[in-house]
């Protein structure tokens, strides 16, 4: 009931913070490179990214969240597998630099 009666103020708020966290992590080499800060912003993105994510969830269909995560679940899984892979033979550079020049 909290989310759906204050979800512009907190999906304003974690998009405002992620959006500082993101750029400070992208901007200052110092900060990105500093210990105790960069975790620190990270933690803070990451928060901000679920928080805003638990808000526009709560206006959806169960179903559809469900199946948005399953999609989420199985790009994340192909690309942790294509990075592991022993072939180094199969890449997709030259698929990316033709894409690109097009």
């Amino acid at each position: 009931m909290f989310l759906h009666t204050h979800f512009r103020i907190l999906s304003v708020a974690s998009f405002l913070l992620s959006t500082l966290s993101f750029f400070t992590l992208l901007l200052s080499k110092s900060i990105r490179l500093t210990f105790p800060f960069n975790i620190g912003l990270l933690t803070l993105y990451n928060i901000s990214q679920s928080l805003m994510i638990c808000v526009f969830s709560t206006f959806v269909s169960t179903k559809m969240v469900f199946l948005g995560s399953i999609h989420t679940f199985c790009v994340f899984l192909a690309i942790t597998l294509f990075s592991h892979q022993a072939n180094s033979k199969f890449e997709l550079t030259l698929v990316i630099i033709f894409t690109i020049n097009d």
